[in-house]
């Protein structure tokens, strides 16, 4: 699980390293609330050099954010929706349709090891 920080002009996002084996970078990815299919990438490698973190100016104020781990040729997983009106409540999100919104145009989602 990620978190964030707004420090002063900038926001800093914070994750862990992800679950599923070939993982070697994370891209951020943006979108506008509301519109929770908008995300397109943002960063696809670690721009401020920190591991598992990156600090940047944020968006407009109804944007949010997405941490998706990839290597060269395939991304994992986009993080789980949630909809308490949906059976069932919680299904992966969508990566954008558009391969050129993506950090890599292949989208595999490998489970974690249990």
């Amino acid at each position: 699980m990620g978190k964030s920080v707004i420090a002063p002009g900038n926001i800093i996002i914070y994750w862990a390293p992800s679950c599923s084996s070939g993982a070697e970078e994370y891209g951020i990815y943006q979108g506008s609330i509301g519109f929770w299919t908008s995300h397109r990438w943002k960063f696809c490698t670690d721009v401020d050099g920190v591991p598992l973190s990156e600090t940047f100016p944020p968006g407009n104020a109804s944007s949010y954010y997405l941490v998706v781990p990839h290597n060269f040729v395939e991304e994992g997983a986009y993080g789980l929706d949630y909809d308490p009106n949906r059976t069932p409540s919680r299904i992966e999100r969508l990566p954008p349709t558009l391969n050129t919104d993506r950090c890599v145009p292949s989208h595999v989602v490998t489970p974690c090891p249990p």
